[in-house]
């Protein structure tokens, strides 16, 4: 590797152990890890200045400063971390140092040293435009197909926004397939701003009609600083909601909104205001000044370290805490953005290959990203996948679900892009946001903490929230339950253990009265039933191969005997428990569907829940158990809204009397199994003296005016349910 320090400086540098340290840091591979530590009080008889800024500021950074100085480059990592703050309980004879997750980076004067990330003091006020057109011409140009189109299996085809902001003759104009065009994803906010409405629409597509006065004035600076950046990088088109899409267009409007993920897809690359709390506050660094401080410490004529302003630990929605990663319209727009240039704190550039930030001189080939795969991104691997996920489905509703909007109503319109592009994958698309193939399934989604029921704003007099029944109607913590059969790709680790089997039929209304009753075609176990019989012969593409449980690493005893698994021609990587529609290339998405009211007929009982909070032999937490009037244990419930759960607490024995109305059944081995996703598995009243535990998946409704509203969700055990169940079963209405 080339060294950072010139042949003159190189002999300087070994007598101060400080300053080589910092060097040595500088010089350690991307991808391996360094860690030295310096006690400053040797320091004293070397004679060498250049480090005394260094310690002064590591001194002003820790209450209880020790003799000793860490100096460390993590791994896959260019940063230097220094720190002079012990870990707790730690002491001199054995230091272990706590870093912060941020550092320097050492800044050069030579800009031939190219092997190693450098420092840039940015300037406090202004952003760089040419480093921000350089990212752009560097990705467009040798990226390749991979930023270009990062999302090949989905056909997007030719579509085009209906309209286009023109930069140059700052008017709205419409949009054509062969038209390049950035989007902006931004918040909104409170205040009242231009909005392209009927009445205005052809004003607005007259040349100049953005920069006349009876517009200007009401165009937000993050817009207008939108436009700017759009022509000081050579663009010319920006997209952007409030002026490309006509508000009170009840025809176009829905069809732009389903359109949105595929905008964003296609769009060159998208402007993410993530630092404005509203759309007010602009661009920080374009039109006004923005306020940076960074911290710079002079090494002498080493160097200079300079403070990494960006942590790339946190360059994640999942851990932000910015208004914009909060907002549920923004949540597809940030998802799908192919190419993105964030505002946040300072710029950066995320694409495919790579993260550039602007207080960095990136180095080449230790950039790239990979596609993504830890816990914080599951939820997006869906896009990379040609068959239909619900566990990866399940991961993005739990990242939507705690969204904010200013009108609740919005919650699945501000979601409609994603599902019109998922349903390419989920046969059958969804309905009120569950996908209709598992729908019988999707329904046992749970809130797991405190959450509140969406309720309409009904001041924009067209649109309501999405039902109880779905997942969409609540504001709170979403998850689909781990136990039942959702990873029907066979994964040796979270393959379910867990047999589940629909018991009822549902049908979809427009009202409670309808006797237009639309069946919801849930196929996935018919198609899992049709597998294990030899004699059906297998869809197209699919093929049957011998699976032998007794192989090392076999996994769970399942209950239900499994000899064989399938494989897709199309997917020859990936093994799956039963086959399932795969998506062609060239599947047409389907526009998501809503529907107010379910219709079904099954059973149901009067249990009580007693609120009481236990943890068993210190696993899952229960919140609240089912009890039947004698005070047997029958069941767990998860209430949605947690003041439920209290008035639970403060009913007498044997709690609070609920009505549960069951939805399927289930039933695992009682033996072989360590309960996983069953969180009363190891509760001392559970039934373990039979082969297996049987089980009842089940809804806490309330009712009004002759429909059941949805309260919560729980297992009840299948003895407990047969023994207290109502005889004849109920027309069951949800809304």
């Amino acid at each position: 590797m080339m060294s950072l320090v010139p042949d003159h400086l190189r002999s300087e540098i070994n007598t101060c152990p400080l300053c080589s340290q910092i060097i040595a840091a500088a010089q350690t591979p991307f991808d391996e890890e360094f860690e030295k530590l310096v006690n400053v009080q040797d320091l004293d008889s070397i004679d060498c200045k250049d480090h005394d800024d260094l310690v002064k500021h590591e001194l002003k950074q820790t209450s209880n400063p020790k003799s000793i100085l860490g100096i460390r480059k993590p791994q896959d990592s260019s940063r230097i971390q220094t720190s002079m703050t012990l870990i707790s309980g730690q002491n001199d004879d054995d230091p272990e140092i706590a870093y912060f997750p941020w550092g320097f980076h050492l800044q050069q004067s030579d800009d031939n040293q190219k092997d190693a990330a450098r420092g840039i003091i940015i300037d406090p006020e202004r952003i760089n435009i040419s480093t921000l057109r350089e990212w752009k011409d560097e990705c467009l140009k040798s990226h390749g197909a991979e930023c270009e189109n990062p999302y090949p299996i989905y056909n997007f085809g030719p579509t085009s926004p209906l309209w286009l902001v023109d930069t140059k003759q700052q008017c709205i104009v419409g949009g054509q397939p062969s038209m390049t065009y950035v989007t902006l994803s931004y918040v909104w906010g409170k205040k009242d701003t231009l909005r392209c409405v009927k009445a205005n629409l052809e004003s607005l597509q007259q040349a100049g009609a953005l920069s006349r006065p009876e517009f200007e004035q009401s165009i937000p600076n993050t817009i207008r600083d939108a436009m700017c950046l759009v022509s000081l990088l050579h663009e010319r088109y920006l997209w952007v909601d409030s002026l490309c899409i006509v508000q009170d267009d009840d025809m176009a409007k829905p069809n732009e909104l389903n359109k949105m993920a595929t905008i964003y897809a296609k769009s060159c690359f998208t402007i993410i205001a993530a630092d404005a709390e509203d759309s007010w506050e602009g661009l920080k660094g374009i039109s006004q000044p923005r306020k940076i401080v960074q911290t710079v410490i002079p090494l002498g004529s080493k160097g200079t370290l300079v403070e990494e302003l960006s942590r790339r630990e946190m360059d994640t929605p999942y851990f932000s805490h910015q208004t914009y990663y909060r907002r549920g319209w923004c949540f597809q727009e940030h998802m799908f953005a192919r190419r993105r240039l964030i505002f946040d704190r300072i710029v950066r550039w995320q694409c495919q290959h790579a993260t550039w930030y602007e207080d960095m001189v990136p180095v080449p080939g230790r950039d790239e990203q990979p596609k993504p795969t830890s816990f914080v991104e599951s939820s997006r691997l869906w896009l990379y996948r040609s068959y239909p996920c619900l566990v990866s489905y399940g991961s993005l509703i739990a990242e939507y679900s705690e969204k904010e909007l200013t009108y609740p109503e919005d919650m699945l319109p501000a979601f409609s892009g994603i599902l019109t592009n998922l349903s390419r994958t989920f046969s059958g698309g969804f309905l009120s946001g569950l996908p209709v193939l598992f729908f019988d399934i999707a329904l046992c989604w749970k809130i797991t903490g405190h959450g509140e029921r969406r309720k309409s704003t009904n001041n924009r007099g067209s649109t309501t929230c999405a039902p109880s029944w779905s997942c969409f109607g609540w504001q709170g913590s979403t998850t689909f339950p781990d136990e039942l059969e959702t990873p029907f790709v066979m994964d040796q680790i979270r393959s379910s253990p867990i047999h589940t089997v629909p018991m009822t039929t549902w049908y979809a209304m427009d009202s409670p009265s309808s006797t237009n009753r639309r069946i919801v075609q849930s196929h996935w176990f018919r198609y899992k039933r049709d597998s294990q019989d030899l004699t059906i012969p297998l869809p197209i593409g699919w093929s049957r191969h011998e699976y032998k449980p007794e192989a090392p690493g076999a996994g769970y005893k399942r209950t239900e005997p499994v000899s064989y698994y399938y494989m897709h021609s199309r997917i020859p990587s990936v093994k799956f428990n039963y086959p399932l529609p795969i998506m062609e290339a060239t599947s047409t998405p389907a526009i998501p569907s809503t529907t107010p009211f379910l219709y079904c007929r099954t059973s149901h009982a009067m249990l009580y829940a007693d609120g009481e909070k236990v943890t068993p032999e210190d696993k899952w937490h229960i919140e609240c158990s089912l009890r039947d009037i004698r005070g047997n244990w029958t069941g767990i419930l998860w209430a949605h809204n947690q003041d439920d759960v209290k008035q639970f607490s403060r009913c007498p024995w044997p709690g609070q009397k609920v009505e549960l109305v069951a939805i399927n059944r289930s039933h695992c081995p009682n033996d072989n199994f360590n309960g996983y996703g069953l969180q009363e598995w190891f509760f001392n009243e559970r039934p373990k003296d039979t082969p297996l535990y049987e089980f009842y998946h089940v809804l806490w409704v309330e009712w009004k005016d002759g429909v059941a509203y949805r309260k919560g969700f729980g297992r009840v055990v299948k003895e407990a349910w047969d023994r207290t169940r109502e005889l004849s079963d109920l027309d069951l209405i949800l809304g």
